[in-house]
């Protein structure tokens, strides 16, 4: 195979033209035209050029004794492959942060946006869920738990009043107790919400 044949078939392969070809070695479009014909040769400075450009040796250009490197075209497609990895790890990235800022938005989400869906009877749906914890831990800080034989919470009793991400859950409860009697006392939790109808509670407030 010629030089010119070894021009040819690499500029087909990476699919250049011949206007290309010239117009990266700044010479006439014939003259690469002469070279893939075998009318003539490009001399020193352009072969160096013209094998850079091809992405082969020259040696393997002018004598073609080597086989030659993978093509430009190889190349191109592996940036486009190394490109198209770089998209898949911006699309991930992006959504990962569109999933962070989705949990941040739903944590600072006002008590109104749970208590909407309830008509009116959020403080019952409330009691209903925590009543038993909150009684609880009312019993786990009372200084009379020693002498509470049995203790409950009076369902009926319960209201409920929020702002912001605090909400304030007054009900009564009622208790035996082996020195007092039968005991009821109104309590007040406070809530801070965290995430859809989920509250840190702090413990309970008696009223006076």
């Amino acid at each position: 195979m010629s030089i010119g044949n070894r021009i040819s078939e690499l500029r087909r392969k990476n699919n250049f033209s011949q206007e290309y070809i010239a117009e990266q070695l700044n010479v006439s479009r014939q003259a690469v035209s002469k070279w893939e014909s075998g009318r003539s040769n490009p001399d020193t400075e352009n072969l160096i050029r013209l094998a850079e450009l091809l992405n082969v040796s020259v040696e393997y250009l002018s004598k073609g004794k080597v086989n030659p490197p993978p093509v430009a075209a190889e190349k191109e497609a592996g940036r486009k492959r190394l490109n198209k990895k770089h998209v898949v790890m911006i699309i991930a990235a992006m959504a990962i942060c569109v999933l962070i800022a989705g949990v941040v938005r739903i944590y600072t989400l006002p008590v109104d946006w749970d208590a909407g869906a309830c008509s009116g009877g959020y403080a019952a749906f409330i009691f209903d869920k925590y009543g038993e914890k909150l009684v609880q831990k009312y019993l786990d800080g009372s200084d009379r738990k020693d002498g509470i034989i049995s203790l409950e919470a009076v369902e009926g009793t319960q209201e409920a009043e929020w702002q912001d991400r605090t909400i304030y859950l007054h009900f009564d409860i009622t208790y035996h107790h082996n020195v007092e009697g039968t005991v009821t006392e109104s309590l007040t939790f406070t809530g801070h919400r965290i995430w859809f109808d989920t509250y840190k509670w702090g413990g309970a407030m008696i009223a006076g």
